[in-house]
Order: structure tokens, then sequence, then C-alpha cells
């Protein structure tokens, strides 16, 4: 893809500081391909298995030009003196007062290249009617080489090279995952499950360090034991779940000003990991047919999670150099509760089938986002959604069918953040918004 940010919003005539003007060509391309084999079938009635080979490799190719333009208060105005006295350029709607930088620009090449395999297999043991197990191993190998390379210069003519890095490295690890299901009877079964995951480290190309390009890999261990039960004559449903996960060296960005001997106008991306995370909560899900026309879903959670305090080397972080006491803290997007509800009405009507439903939301309060300089948590407070859907479905010859219907999100048109992410200091960077209230028409064939 090709985009240009224009991260000021503003122009030259503008007062804007520190940053008068900031523009950006990016150019990336992407490819990627993947392929799996599977071989699945039974030893007898008893046993069951799966086994296979997976493959992934992907090439990144990443170029962004960007010019700036910082404008400060006049720092010689008190003697007199007009920004020309110290190289600048007064701001062309009001003079002096402010100054402005010559235009700087700075152009970044980088480049990855990813090649993953898996090998996995599973059995399943049914060594009863009411009594099942299973257990699956999964070993991961992955590498990645990288390229990333800065250039600088305020004269096209005098290109000056800035951090560069040619780099590779290789990861592998072997997960596995153990569950077993009793069922009690046609109407509740009793499940347990304990699985492992594994993200694979990697390169930061939007590093300026050389030395914290590179981060390492991310482990999970997760356990989560549930209850699944149809009752009133299968007219409800009544799922119960509870889970605790645990995340060792997980992987989180940090945007930071760049090292003092970086002169272009840029941010120093890292990627970091965090020693110690955890998750546990329990959810419910439940489903009841009031009347053979109207049915009630409600799932909801309750849930907890914290990060805990570790140590990182303080540059890494935006801190100054050596040991860095990182904070315990919330985790980002992750509300302590949240709820739906959807009442829906069917019913056959002439030809076809019409449907009405609607669906209320409402949430906790959560993280949008964390400050990579001080770790402050940047909380958005709790809001509730109304979404809503009509439809009629018309059954036509040859089972082909016609679908209408008009739908609407945010119907209370809720205004609310999404995410935060702030760029070197507080309340400075970007803001995502969650879409207002939208209505839609739609019509579908199928045949």
């Amino acid at each position: 893809d090709n985009v240009r940010p224009d991260f000021d919003g503003a122009s030259l005539n503008d007062t804007a500081s520190p940053i008068a003007l900031f523009h950006t060509i990016r150019d990336q391309d992407f490819e990627q391909f993947s392929q799996e084999l599977r071989l699945s079938g039974s030893f007898n009635d008893d046993w069951a298995f799966s086994t296979g080979v997976y493959y992934y490799e992907s090439e990144l190719g990443f170029e962004q030009n960007s010019t700036n333009i910082a404008q400060i208060p006049n720092p010689v105005a008190s003697v007199g003196l007009p920004c020309a006295a110290i190289g600048l350029t007064p701001n062309p709607s009001v003079g002096d007062v402010l100054c402005q930088t010559p235009q700087a620009y700075d152009s970044h090449l980088a480049g990855e290249d990813v090649k993953s395999l898996g090998v996995f297999g599973s059995v399943t043991w049914r060594p009863t009617d009411k009594l099942e197990v299973g257990f699956g191993a999964r070993y991961i190998d992955e590498e990645k080489e990288m390229n990333n390379a800065f250039f600088e210069t305020t004269d096209p003519d005098n290109i000056i090279p800035g951090p560069s890095l040619d780099d590779d490295d290789q990861w592998d690890d072997v997960i596995i995952k153990a569950t077993a299901s009793y069922r009690f009877n046609d109407q509740v079964m009793l499940y347990g499950s304990y699985g492992e995951g594994f993200l694979s480290g990697g390169y930061s190309i939007r590093s300026v360090v050389n030395e914290y390009a590179s981060y390492k890999p991310e482990s999970v261990d997760s356990y989560e034991i549930g209850l699944k039960t149809d009752l009133w004559d299968r007219r409800a449903r009544l799922n119960l779940t509870a889970f605790y996960t645990e995340q060792t060296d997980k992987q989180f960005l940090s945007i930071i000003p760049p090292p003092a001997d970086v002169t272009f106008p840029t941010t120093h991306t890292v990627v970091n990991n965090r020693d110690e995370t955890e998750i546990k909560g329990v959810e419910v899900e439940f489903l009841v047919a009031v009347t053979d026309n109207f049915t009630i879903n409600f799932i909801g959670g309750i849930q907890d999670g914290e990060e805990k305090a570790f140590l990182i080397e303080g540059e890494r972080v935006g801190q100054p150099a050596g040991p860095f006491n990182a904070p315990a803290g919330d985790i980002a997007f992750f509300p302590e509760w949240n709820w739906a509800i959807t009442p829906t009405y069917t019913a056959q009507m002439g030809p076809g089938t019409f449907s009405a439903s609607f669906t209320y939301k409402d949430q906790d309060e959560y993280i949008i986002g964390i400050n990579s300089i001080d770790f402050a948590d940047i909380y958005e407070p709790g809001y509730s959604r109304l979404d809503a859907r009509v439809a009629y479905e018309w059954n036509l010859a040859n089972d082909d069918q016609m679908v209408f219907s008009i739908f609407g999100k945010n119907l209370t048109d809720e205004e609310f953040r999404e995410h935060q992410l702030d760029i070197a200091q507080p309340d400075f960077g970007f803001q995502g918004w969650g879409a207002p209230a939208t209505w839609a028409v739609e019509v579908q064939y199928r045949r």
C-alpha cells in the first residue's frame, strides 16, 4: 500500500509548536505464502488422530520519506533579535514571534523475510461413551532476516547516512495442548483444557538504535474449565467458563524520542518484553427460546488482569541508561466486566421469514493505551451501544433466496475512543474513535 499521512494537519502559516510541518510518503509491499497438509483418521472406535505440516513465508518491503519543519518561540526575542540572527526563518503569518527551522528530510528503507515451519499431531481417546481425552503437540521453527537503513539531509544534494542494520535470528519451541471432557448425559458436559502458546521473537524495523532492534519470544500457558448444558427440553442453553492465562515475556511497543545523536525527524520504536502477565475470569452464556418465535441470548464476563512490575534497560523505554523498574499495571483493552443481550423475533410471513433483533452492549472502563515514557494508563470510561437489524428472507424457486435487511449500529450515537497512541510524551500522538451512529440497507441474492 501507499499512504501519505499529514501528521501535523497544519500549514506553515499556523502557530503550532513544536511541529509546523510533518508529512510522510510511506510505501509498503507485503507478500505471503502459506500451505498446510493435514492427515486425520482413526485407529478404531476409541482412538482418533490428526497430524500435519504447516509452512509460512512472507516478504516485507518498506520505504518512508518524510519532511519536517520545527517551530519554536523566538529564543532571542528578549534581546530584540529576529529569527534570522540564529539561522532560522520567521513564521509567515506572525513574523519573528515564532521561528521555523530549515526543512529537513529523511528516508527510511527496510525489509524483513520470515520463514516458519510447524509440525503437529494430536490423538483423542474415548475410553467410554462419556469420557474423552485428547493430547497434542506442535513443533515451531521460525527464521527472520531483516535490513534497516536511515538517511537524512537538509540539502537534497548532500545525503547523510544514518543508522543501518542487517541481522537474522531463529527461534524454535515445542508447545502442547491437553483436553478432557465428561458427558454426564445428553444435556450436561464438563470439560477442561491446558494449552501453551508461542510467539517468536523478531525485529522492530522502526528502531533507530541497532542494539535495541531485536526482541524475545513470548510464551503463554492457559487453563480453562467449563460446563455446557441444555435445559428445559433443549429450549435453553447455559454455558459457564472459568479461565486463567499466564504470559511470559509479553511483547509490547514503546514509541519514544530518539537518542540525542539522531538529528533527523523521527521517532524511535522499540518492541520490548514484559516479564509476566496474569489474566483470570469467568464467562457465562445463556440462550432461551421463550416461545417458538422469540429467543433471548445473554453473554457476559468478569475478568481481572495484571501486568507485573519488572526491570528493563532504561533506554529501551525512554528512560536514562541503566536498570529501570517498570511499574505493575492493568492490561490494555481489557474491561473488568462486559455483557450483551440480544432478543430476536422470527416468524413465517407469506413466502418467507421475517426477523427482528437488537443487541444492547455494556462494558466497564478500560485502558486504550499506555504512555511509552511514564507507563501511565490511558483510560476510556465505560459505555454502552445499541445495534438493531430487521430482515425479510424470501424463499424463491430452486431453493434460491433473496434477503432484504435494514440494520443500524451504535444507534444512540455513543462517542468513545477505541485506542490512543502517545508518541514520546503524554497526550501527543494519535487517537482512534469508534464509528458514530450508522444505518445501512443490504440486499442479498443466494443460490
